[in-house]
């Protein structure tokens, strides 16, 4: 995957930002320090659920990780694991590699990344978690999806692509081949973006 390519989220987050906000955005995100595992608050949570999905153990193995983290941590992480527990409990799945592609609008790199694949009665479904406290905007759902269908579509076409908000216990879905309304083109606002860039 290329070095230059961008979380698809942090576009997301550009194209729905409020105009005023958008240059300052791209700002910090070309200057934002490069990623380093510690600094990650939800990545142990991330990689155990990951794991416990991926070899079909029971997430009751979660509460594990709470032995482990900081004091601080435990409250997020305890509300977090009962929330995954509850909304998967009585599903039934298996694991499906889910795909890292790189997708270019207007020479733009995004990085796709759902980092959970399942197949459900038959229906493979890749997903992205969300674990923020605020509550994630439906018009970045939207726009995430899409950029998802368009990173998947050939390789994928009757797949499903969803976005779990992990707090809140939502699973926003859309099927791969089902046409997503956006207000928005990604090939301009792509433009935009490196308009901005090339600024900084």
């Amino acid at each position: 995957m290329p070095d230059d390519a961008i979380i698809y989220e942090w576009f997301a987050n550009f194209v729905t930002e409020k105009p005023q906000k958008r240059k300052s955005f791209v700002s910090k995100v070309i200057n934002k320090e490069p990623y380093v595992f510690y600094k990650d608050y939800y990545l142990a949570l991330r990689t155990k659920l990951i794991s416990l999905i991926k070899k079909n153990q029971s997430l009751t193995n979660l509460k594990d990780i709470l032995k482990k983290i900081k004091p601080k941590k435990y409250i997020h992480y305890e509300e977090l694991i009962d929330q995954i527990q509850g909304f998967m409990q009585g599903i039934n799945y298996t694991w499906v590699e889910p795909p890292k592609k790189t997708i270019e609008y207007s020479g733009l790199l995004l990085k796709v990344n759902p980092e959970i694949g399942l197949k459900i009665n038959e229906r493979v479904l890749f997903i992205k978690m969300y674990f923020k406290q605020s509550p994630i905007d439906n018009a970045k759902i939207k726009v995430m999806q899409k950029i998802m269908q368009d990173a998947l579509i050939d390789e994928f076409q009757d797949a499903e692509v969803a976005i779990w908000d992990i707090r809140r216990g939502l699973l926003y879905q859309a099927r791969v081949n089902e046409d997503i309304k956006i207000p928005y083109n990604l090939e301009q606002e792509a433009l935009i973006w490196k308009k901005y860039a090339e600024e900084d």
